[in-house]
C-alpha cells in the first residue's frame, strides 16, 4: 500500500512543484496551524469548472461588445442609457465540483462533490481476447448495476487521492514518524466525514488501514506505537502504506519517500514493476504470469549505493492480494515472482497490485514490536479467561469489525492496558497480528502499490488518475477573512498578498493580527471549509524551524555551564548578605550593594531558574527540582534577616506564653 512522492506520468504528476498564478483581486489564505491556501492554478492543469467558468464569462464579454457596438450607431444619449442598464458582472463561484481543499485536509469530499458523484480511477481497457468487453452492451449494463458500488470507492479513492497528494508536498526529514502517521489518518478521517470516535462510526467510513510507516530495510506493517520518538533522517527510504474505506470498500494504495536521489533507481524498478502488474492484469488471467512478469521488470534494474552496484530483487515472500468487502485480504493473492499458481482473476474482483524491491536477500521475516492487528472473519467462538480481553474483543467488534487497526488506535479510543488482552486475543486465533517484515539489517526496499477493479467493461486503477489535476484553492479573500474571524475568537490568522497578474508571479507573505468584529452573532457554518487555529505561533514556528533543519535538534539538551552560573550566583548573594548582616537598611552600602550587585544577580538568577525549570541544569529531572530549590535561596534568606533586624526582641530573649 504505497506510492513514492514523485509518481511521475504513471501517478497524477504529484511531484512537480505547485505553479501560483494569483491575480490582485485573489489571495492566499491559510492559517497558522493547518489552514487553507489559495492557488489558481497547480502543475499547469486548470479545473474543468473554471474553464466553464471561463467560457461563460468569454461569452458574456462577447454579448456586451456586440451590445457596444449597437450603442455606438445610436444616439449619444441612448449609448448613456444603455451603460446604466448594464449589469455588473457577477462574481465567480465555486461550482459542485470545485476543487477546494485546505491544508491539511479538512474539508469533507462530499462537500467538495455535493451531487455526490466521484470521478473515476484511471482507465484502461482489456486487450487480447477480452477487448470485446469495452464494446459489449450486456457488459456495459452490468456496469450500469454496480454505479452505487463504484461510487463508493470512488468517494474513498478521492479521499486517498487528496491525502496522498498532501502527504507527498509535506513529509520531511526532521518529523517524527508519529506526526507523519496521525497527519495522515487525521486528514483521512476528516475527508471520509467519519472522525471514529462513536461506536460504528469506524465502520461506516475512515481507515481502511493504518498508515505503515516501513523504513530502510523493513519492508512494511511498521507503525509508530504509543511513546515512539523515531524521526525521518534525511537518507532514509520510507513506505508509505494506508487504506481509506467507504462503508467497507477498501482502497489500498501505498509510495515510497526519499530525499536522497541515490535510490532513484530502487525506486523506479518498484514503480515499473507496479506498473507492469497492473498492464498485464484482467478478467481470466492466471496470477502466476503476472508474477513472473511483475520479477523480469523489476530485476533488470540495478542501483548504486555507498559505491557498490547491487541488483533490485523481488521480494519473493510478499504478495499482492485482492479486497473484499471490510476485508483487506481476500483469499487470493498475487505472487510478484515467477510461479505456477494457475488462479484466474476473475470479473468483479478488486486487487492491490502491490510491489517490493529490496537490495537484500529478497526475503523478509518477522522482526520488531508488533502494531498491525486485525478481528479474523472466521474467528473461532472460543471462551475467553481474561477479562480485559473480552471488553478489549468488543470494543474492537464494534468501532473495526474485521478492518485493520493498530494500538494506536487503541489508544485513541480511551483504552489502556490492554496488551495482556489483545495477546490473549491472538493466542486464541481471534485477532490476527501483522508483525513488522524486514529483509537483512543494512538493505533498502521500496514499494508502490494501487487498487484495481476489474470492471466488466473495463480495467480501472481507482486510486490513480494522471488525467486529473491537483486540487486547487480558491477562495474570496475578502469574505472568508471575514468569516474566519466570526468564527473564532481568536483572529490570529496569516495570508499572502497577490502581485498583479502581469508582474512576475511572486508572493509576499504577512503575519497580521486582525481586531475581531464586535458583531460575533453572525458565525461561519464550514459548509465549504474547515478551519484550524493557535492561540500561540510558536510551536508551529518551531516545528517549522525543525522540519527546514534538522540539525537544530542537536543544539537542544542540558547546558553544562547552568550549574557553575548559579553556583556563582548563590555564592556571591550569601557572601554579600554575611557582610551586610550589621548594616543599617538605609545606610549608602546597603543600597549601593543592593542596587548593583543584588539587582542584577537576582535578574540572572531568575533567567536560571527558568532554565532549570526545562531540564537544562541537569539530565535527572529530580536533580533539576532539587537544584532550583537552591537556586531559590537568596530569596528567602534576605526576608530572614530583614525579619531578624526588625524583631530583635525575638531573638534576645525567650518569650514566656503563660497567662
Amino acid at each position: 500500500m504505497a506510492a513514492k512522492a514523485a509518481e511521475g506520468t504513471e501517478a497524477m504528476s504529484c511531484a512537480r512543484p505547485m505553479e501560483t498564478h494569483i491575480t490582485k483581486d485573489t489571495c492566499s489564505c491559510f492559517l497558522v496551524n493547518g489552514s487553507a491556501t489559495s492557488n489558481d492554478h497547480t502543475n499547469g492543469h486548470k479545473d474543468s469548472t473554471s474553464a466553464k467558468d471561463e467560457n461563460e464569462d468569454s461569452d458574456e464579454d462577447e454579448d456586451k461588445d456586440e451590445e457596444g457596438a449597437n450603442v455606438e450607431a445610436g444616439a449619444p444619449g441612448a449609448a448613456k442609457k444603455k451603460k446604466k442598464k448594464r449589469k455588473p458582472k457577477k462574481k465567480k463561484k465555486a461550482g459542485a465540483n470545485s476543487k477546494t481543499q485546505s491544508s491539511p485536509p479538512r474539508v469533507p469530499v462530499s462537500n467538495l462533490f455535493p451531487d455526490g458523484q466521484y470521478p473515476e480511477g484511471e482507465i484502461c481497457e482489456y486487450k487480447n481476447e477480452n477487448s470485446f468487453r469495452t464494446t459489449n452492451e450486456e457488459k456495459r449494463h452490468l456496469d450500469r448495476m454496480n454505479n452505487d458500488f463504484l461510487n463508493e470507492y470512488r468517494q474513498g479513492a478521492e479521499v486517498h487521492r487528496q491525502v496522498r497528494q498532501w502527504a507527498q508536498k509535506n513529509i520531511k526529514p526532521g518529523q517524527t514518524l508519529t506526526e507523519i502517521a496521525e497527519g495522515i489518518e487525521d486528514s483521512v478521517r476528516a475527508l471520509t466525514g467519519h472522525q471514529g470516535l462513536e461506536e460504528g462510526d469506524n465502520i461506516k467510513g475512515g481507515m481502511g488501514f493504518p498508515t505503515g510507516l516501513s523504513i530502510n530495510h523493513c519492508a512494511a506493517h511498521y507503525t509508530p506505537n504509543a511513546g515512539n520518538k523515531t524521526v525521518l533522517q534525511q537518507d532514509d527510504v520510507m513506505k508509505v502504506d494506508f487504506g481509506s474505506h467507504i462503508n467497507g470498500r477498501i482502497v489500498d494504495s501505498a509510495f515510497t519517500m526519499t530525499f536522497n536521489p541515490v535510490y532513484d533507481n530502487l525506486l523506479a524498478a518498484v514503480k515499473d514493476a507496479t506498473n507492469t502488474g497492473i498492464r498485464e492484469a484482467g478478467i481470466d488471467v492466471r496470477v502466476g504470469d503476472i508474477g513472473a512478469a511483475i520479477q523480469e521488470a523489476m530485476e533488470s534494474y540495478e542501483v548504486e549505493i555507498k559505491g557498490q552496484m547491487l541488483p533490485v530483487k523481488a521480494i519473493r515472500n510478499l504478495n499482492g492480494h485482492d479486497i473484499v468487502q471490510y476485508s483487506i485480504h481476500g483469499g487470493k493473492s498475487v505472487p510478484i515472482v515467477k510461479s505456477n499458481d494457475q488462479t484466474k482473476m476473475e470479473e468483479g474482483e478488486i486487487f492491490a497490485i502491490e510491489t517490493f524491491g529490496s537490495t537484500g536477500k529478497g526475503y523478509v521475516r518477522d522482526d520488531m514490536e508488533t502494531s498491525h492487528y486485525a478481528k479474523r472473519a472466521d474467528a473461532p467462538n472460543v471462551a475467553l479467561r481474561v477479562s480485559s480481553a473480552r471488553s478489549l474483543l468488543n470494543t474492537i467488534t464494534k468501532n473495526f469489525g474485521t478492518l485493520p487497526f493498530c494500538r494506536r488506535y487503541l489508544d485513541r479510543l480511551g483504552h489502556d492496558k490492554y496488551l495482556l488482552g489483545l495477546n490473549n486475543l491472538v493466542s486464541s486465533g481471534i485477532v490476527e497480528a501483522y508483525p513488522p517484515l524486514c529483509d537483512v539489517k543494512g538493505s533498502y526496499t521500496a514499494q508502490f502499490e494501487h487498487t484495481i477493479l476489474m470492471r466488466p467493461t473495463v480495467k480501472e486503477v481507482i486510486s490513480r488518475d494522471e488525467n486529473r489535476p491537483n486540487i486547487v484553492f480558491n477562495v474570496d479573500c475578502e469574505s472568508y477573512l471575514l468569516k474566519c474571524m466570526r468564527s473564532t475568537d481568536t483572529a490570529h490568522v496569516r495570508f499572502v498578498l497577490a502581485m498583479p497578474s502581469t508582474a512576475v508571479t511572486t508572493t509576499v507573505q504577512v503575519s497580521s493580527q486582525l481586531d475581531l468584529p464586535k458583531e460575533k452573532s453572525a458565525r461561519f457554518d464550514g459548509d465549504q471549509f474547515f478551519w484550524s487555529y493557535t492561540e500561540e505561533p510558536h510551536r508551529t514556528r518551531r516545528q517549522a524551524i525543525m522540519k527546514a533543519h534538522p540539525e537544530v535538534t542537536k543544539l537542544c539538551g542540558p547546558e553544562p555551564l547552568t550549574k557553575y552560573f548559579v553556583l556563582a550566583v548563590v555564592a556571591l548573594q550569601l557572601i554579600c548578605a554575611v557582610l551586610l548582616r550589621n548594616s543599617p537598611v538605609l545606610s549608602l552600602r546597603f543600597i549601593a550593594t543592593s542596587y548593583i550587585i543584588g539587582a542584577t544577580a537576582n535578574q540572572n538568577l531568575f533567567l536560571a531558574i527558568h532554565e532549570i525549570s526545562h531540564n537544562l541544569a541537569f539530565k535527572a529531572p529530580l536533580a533539576n527540582r532539587l537544584f532550583a530549590v537552591f537556586a531559590n535561596l537568596p530569596i528567602g534568606i534576605p526576608y530572614s534577616a530583614a525579619f531578624r533586624v526588625s524583631n530583635p526582641m525575638l531573638h534576645t530573649k525567650p518569650i514566656s506564653y503563660k497567662t
